[in-house]
């Protein structure tokens, strides 16, 4: 999910500028309004996209188990709350 918005966000700030052609200027109304449309297609994008985000959370977790989650918190043997 973090992600997902550490991209996203850049992406869609960064593809206003290029549509526009300029930083947007919040005292202009029809940067405002050119705000607001990207903004609410960006949102109605990212309500979409929530299944696929869901799918690649659920993908990644054996590869997070193996990569991550083993090598920095390996299981300790003297624990004899778990049963074999």
């Amino acid at each position: 999910e973090l992600a997902f918005w550490l991209f996203s966000v850049p992406v869609a700030v960064l593809g206003y500028v290029q549509f526009s052609g300029h930083w947007p200027d919040f005292s202009n109304k029809d940067d405002l309004a050119g705000v607001g449309a990207e903004a609410f297609a960006f949102v109605n994008f990212a309500r979409f996209a929530v299944p696929l985000r869901i799918g690649l959370a659920l993908s990644s977790v054996g590869w997070v188990q193996d990569n991550v989650v083993d090598k920095f918190f390996p299981e300790e043997d003297g624990d004899e709350s778990k049963e074999e």
